[in-house]
Order: C-alpha cells, then structure tokens, then sequence
C-alpha cells in the first residue's frame, strides 16, 4: 500500500511520463495505470461521502474560531466560510460532448463546488457535474442548504445562525450571504461589498493551490473520459491537499486568518467517525 501511494503521489505532481515511472518503480505501464487508479477510487469511496460534508470541520467551537477569524477583517459577524465552483478541463470526451462543453471556458470539462474554511481546509466539495450546468444547480443538487440548517442553526439555544458567503450567482438566505446589488446598494453596504471580494479570495486560492500541488490535474490530456475515472481525481485531489495542508501546519489562507489546522491524526480520525 506504501508503494502504491507513492506511485499515485508521484503521478498526481506531474510531469510524470509512464516510461519514466517504469524505471522508477520497476514497474509496466498498464500495471502503474491500473494501480493509479485503484487506490484513486479506494480514496474516493473510503472518504468522499464525508468529505460532501464534514461535520467535525463544523463543530460549534470550529464554527466560533472561524466566524471571528473572519469578523476581525470585513463586518460579517457570524460568516465561517467562502463557497464558489470550479472548472476543471479534460480532453474532448467520446460521449455527450455538448454536455461536458463550456462556453465560457472555451473547452469540455466537468465542475466541481467547494466550501473553504479560514483554518485553508476544503470542508465541502461537490462533483463532479457537467461543464456547461451552472453554480446554483450545483448547489441544490448538493442539499448543502439543509445540512448547513443542521450544523449552523443555533438559534433555538439563543445562538446564532452562521452562514457561507457566496458570489451573486447564489441566492441569499439564512445560511448564505452574498454581496449587496450595486444599483440599490448604499456606501456602507458597497464597502461590505468591497471588504468581503477582499476575503472570498481564500476560495480561489483553494482551487489554485489543488492544480498547483498537482499539476497532473491541470493537464486536460491525461484527463481522458471514459478511459479513466477522471471525475474522482480533482476530489481525491483536494483530499490530498488537506492533508498537505495539515502536515505542512496551514498554508497562505490559515496564515492569513491566523487559525491553525487540526493535526493529520485529527483530521483522519475526524473523517472516520462520522
């Protein structure tokens, strides 16, 4: 199992031609394929049910260390995280290209939706869905209204309600903020606009930091449909950026709110005993 995580690992940085994993772990192309894969989908399926919601990440205490994390910066009193979708690119599929293609993208691939928290841990991911669906049917789809109705309502003990701060494509709510609309918006509520833009960022640099960490996932030819399970590779992918994260002791948006991770150990056990 070392072996093989090490072959997923070493794969998933890129550039990493089969001929020359041949000769580093002694190893043929199809066997590396087919164990590349293998423990990809042994990820996904052990972890990704967890990963649509982690509820440990959205403990009350959790919950308090990021809504004052965040509170410190822009005037959003109980915000604990940013959410936003992705466009991950994959070479020209053989079936339903019309659906996999965007437009704006200029290219086919599949979304995904994520959730960051100020301690730089992904603690929601979505997908992967069709390339050309928008954001908000990405975020009904997921039900991530009513499991967010779970973890962030407090007000029945005379709590508060905490909420994700989204870009205006989502719809307000309870537990959604976004920003205020500019022709009926007055100066203080355009400077909420301003500050929070400054702060939603931390979701962009999840995304960046997933390709960057592995750049195997940014190269739309080795993403091929239909040859490989490429929709369970960006979410294994920021399963392993968590864990970087982790045994790294946080990263630029951590840094940046000053709120430190949980151990690997946590997290993983975190994960399990759900």
């Amino acid at each position: 199992m070392t072996l093989a995580l090490m072959i997923v690992l070493r794969r998933m940085v890129f550039p990493a031609c089969l001929v020359d994993l041949s000769l580093l772990f002694g190893k043929g192309k199809s066997t590396l394929i087919v164990i590349f894969n293998e423990i990809i989908e042994k990820i996904y399926i052990k972890f990704y049910p967890v990963l649509k919601f982690d509820y440990c990440q959205f403990w009350e205490s959790n919950l308090m260390r990021f809504s004052q994390a965040i509170r410190e910066r822009p005037p959003a009193m109980y915000c604990v995280g940013f959410i936003d979708g992705t466009f991950n690119k994959i070479a020209r599929p053989i079936v339903d290209q019309e659906g996999a293609y965007n437009g704006h993208y200029r290219g086919h691939g599949l979304k995904y939706q994520a959730v960051v928290t100020p301690d730089g841990i992904t603690s929601f991911i979505m997908g992967p869905d069709n390339g050309r669906n928008h954001n908000v049917c990405m975020y009904r789809e997921s039900q991530l209204d009513a499991m967010m109705c779970i973890a962030f309502n407090f007000t029945n003990i005379n709590g508060p309600c905490y909420y994700l701060y989204g870009d205006p494509a989502y719809t307000a709510s309870d537990h959604m903020m976004i920003p205020f609309r500019r022709q009926t918006a007055d100066e203080q509520e355009l400077a909420i606009n301003k500050s929070m833009s400054a702060v939603r960022i931390s979701v962009e640099h999840k995304f960046a930091h997933v390709g960057s960490l592995w750049a195997f996932l940014k190269y739309s030819q080795t993403q091929r449909s239909g040859r490989s399970p490429v929709g369970l590779y960006y979410i294994v992918g920021t399963f392993l950026k968590n864990l970087h994260v982790y045994y790294n002791g946080g990263n630029q948006t951590s840094k940046k709110y000053g709120v430190a991770p949980p151990t690997p150990e946590q997290y993983i056990y975190g994960l399990l005993n759900q």
